[in-house]
C-alpha cells in the first residue's frame, strides 16, 4: 500500500529485511538508523524499567522516522513533514501485530 508523504519504508524480522524506496547500495543508511535506534530504545526502556519499546518517532530536517517494534519484528517509515504521524504509527503497529499473528506468536 502506498501512502502520501512516505519516502522509504522497511520491514525487519530477525536478520532478514525488506526496503522499499531508493537504496544506494547494500549498506542502506536508513536501514542502519532503524536498527540502531530500535536497539537503543529497547535498551533505554529496559534500563529505566518502563516496559518494552513499542513505537516512536524521530523528527528532524529530513522529516519523520516512525518506528514500531515487537519482539524480533521492526517496521519503519521515513516520511515528509506534514505526513499524519499518528496514522503511520497505527498502520505500522497493525503490520507488526499482523505478522506476529501469522507466525502463531501471541
Amino acid at each position: 500500500v502506498e501512502l502520501d508523504g512516505v519516502i522509504k519504508a522497511c520491514y525487519i524480522k530477525g536478520s532478514k529485511a525488506m526496503v522499499k524506496g531508493d537504496i544506494k547500495d547494500g549498506k542502506d543508511v536508513f536501514m542502519r538508523v532503524v536498527r540502531v535506534v530500535t536497539k537503543a530504545a529497547r535498551r533505554v526502556c529496559r534500563r529505566m524499567d518502563v516496559g518494552t519499546f513499542s513505537k516512536g518517532c524521530i523528527d528532524g530536517d529530513f522529516g519523520h522516522i516512525c518506528l514500531c517494534s515487537f519482539g524480533e519484528v521492526v517496521a519503519a517509515v521515513l516520511c515528509e513533514h506534514g505526513t499524519p504521524v499518528d496514522r503511520i504509527l497505527a498502520d505500522l503497529q497493525e503490520l507488526v501485530a499482523g505478522s506476529l499473528y501469522m507466525t502463531g506468536r501471541s
